[in-house]
């Protein structure tokens, strides 16, 4: 499922339970990071993949910071993303322990 921004995944009245996000890191409004630190403030805990055309060091750094899963630039290999969102899939979030994934 995709969303055209950020505000319209927080505004999602369904709830869907995603097992992965891919977030660009610069949107209109509110940008990647901002919706990756909202779902972590509320304990979301979905891993998230962080992609950007602008790889600077402080906005790696903040991605870090908030617990992403992966970051890439869009220039990189579609395979390393997806091995990420495999590994991302596979990994127990903190809540869970290891054999707690479906």
């Amino acid at each position: 499922m995709e969303y055209p921004s950020a505000e319209a995944f927080l505004a999602d009245q369904r709830q869907p339970d995603f097992a992965c996000l891919i977030l660009d890191v610069r949107l209109p409004g509110i940008s990647g990071l901002e919706l990756g630190r909202r779902l972590a403030s509320v304990d979301v805990r979905t891993p998230a993949i962080y992609l950007t055309a602008h790889d600077e060091p402080p906005i790696r750094a903040e991605a870090e910071a908030i617990g992403c899963a992966g970051f890439f630039r869009k220039t990189d290999s579609g395979d390393d993303v997806l091995a990420a969102i495999a590994r991302a899939v596979r990994a127990p979030t903190p809540a869970q322990g290891p054999g707690d994934r479906k």
